[in-house]
């Protein structure tokens, strides 16, 4: 299994540091390690990142996908090789402990006291959503719906313009027929009392307040 074990940014600053005895990933510093070697103390607070990488024959079924053990998180993928079936496996953990632990129990299929240990985002469950298929005929369905609602819409503005118009006439005939009733109302004849004089102004009152 390989090991590799990178360092945060405290390693630059220890005195008489060399990168050179480092190897380099992209400006992250790492020591290629032995999986059964164990972390000096003095190395610890150094740690950013353990990763290793390791591959197995598909001897047993294994659920694919991210398995999850403390620090540790497993990825697992089956791959066909021209000389045998294995799984692969990338790991990635805060300590050699964990990373050991979740290897181990993927590599049996359990935990060590016998409970399951499956992956928690798996590679094998049911893909939801929709095809893109069935995203296109909704498309077209509900433009085909957006239109006949627009056309719709465009009819009931037709209607409302006719009603506005017809209504705008009758308002304005209404208008000119209290005009001319006040207008008689206003030229006083022997038989129209003070009363009809009265009527007008308030007619008149009433159509400027409208205006």
């Amino acid at each position: 299994m390989s090991v590799n074990v990178y360092l945060n940014e405290k390693v630059r600053e220890l005195p008489g540091f060399n990168c050179e005895q480092l190897r380099d990933d992209k400006g992250r510093l790492y020591l290629v390690w032995s999986d059964d070697a164990p972390i000096p103390g003095e190395l610890k607070d150094l740690v950013a990142e353990i990763s290793c990488h390791d591959s197995f024959p598909q001897l047993g079924r294994r659920e694919a996908g991210i398995y999850r053990h403390k620090t540790a998180e497993c990825e697992l993928v089956p791959e066909n090789w021209t000389t045998a079936m294995v799984y692969k496996i990338k790991v990635v953990g805060r300590n050699l402990e964990d990373i050991r632990a979740i290897v181990r129990f993927v590599k049996i299929g359990h935990k060590s006291d016998g409970s399951s240990f499956r992956p928690e985002e798996s590679y094998e469950g049911p893909q939801s959503g929709k095809s893109c298929q069935q995203l296109e005929d909704e498309l077209a369905t509900t433009q085909q719906r957006l239109e006949a609602a627009q056309a719709v819409i465009e009819d009931r503005k037709e209607e409302a313009d006719t009603c506005a118009k017809e209504l705008g006439a009758k308002l304005l005939n209404t208008r000119l027929s209290f005009f001319q009733l006040a207008a008689n109302l206003e030229t006083p004849t022997k038989w129209r009392a003070v009363r009809a004089w009265k009527l007008a102004e308030e007619i008149r009152m009433i159509l400027d307040s409208h205006k």
